[in-house]
């Protein structure tokens, strides 16, 4: 085989390379790779039903509703931990508010209302924290809690885990 035609094979072997290793970054660095895969459900607050994404996994969790552009009415993502815990949540990466729902079993024990989307470029957004320890936190659009009259003490019906 001459030169030639080996510098032929090795360049497009290395465009070959390139082109998977682009398609690679792309998929795993998606939000939407790491949320696709979540269960869905829904619970019942007020007899209003919200459809719901369930994060159970760490990175669930970790990636949230980051990087999303919208929720649609009555839905939301529900963060189920196997322990309570003092819970705490940042907007990194958010592009809407959200309510913050805390909750103990099947109680709502606190609410952080109409958490605003952190500035541009704010690489350390505030934390927000629960007030009690809790199991679950339900995120759903900013306002949405106000809306529908959800208030601590409520209780919480979960039809799928």
């Amino acid at each position: 085989m001459d030169k030639s035609k080996l510098n032929l094979i090795l360049i497009v072997l290395a465009l070959i390379i390139f082109v998977i290793a682009v398609i690679l970054v792309v998929f795993f660095t998606n939000p939407a790779y790491f949320t696709s895969g979540l269960s869905k459900g829904k619970l019942i607050i007020n007899g209003k039903t919200i459809s719901i994404e369930l994060a159970k996994t760490p990175e669930q969790i970790i990636n949230g509703l980051s990087n999303r552009s919208n929720l649609k009415d009555n839905q939301g993502m529900l963060f189920i931990f196997s322990d309570k815990r003092y819970r705490s949540f940042w907007m990194k990466d958010m592009k809407f508010p959200l309510d913050m729902i805390w909750i103990d079993d099947n109680k709502i024990i606190g609410i952080a209302a109409n958490v605003p989307v952190p500035a541009q470029g704010d690489s350390n957004p505030p934390v927000y924290r629960s007030d009690s320890e809790v199991n679950y936190v339900l995120e759903i659009n900013g306002g949405a809690a106000e809306k529908n009259n959800f208030k601590v003490g409520d209780e919480i019906e979960i039809l799928s885990k």
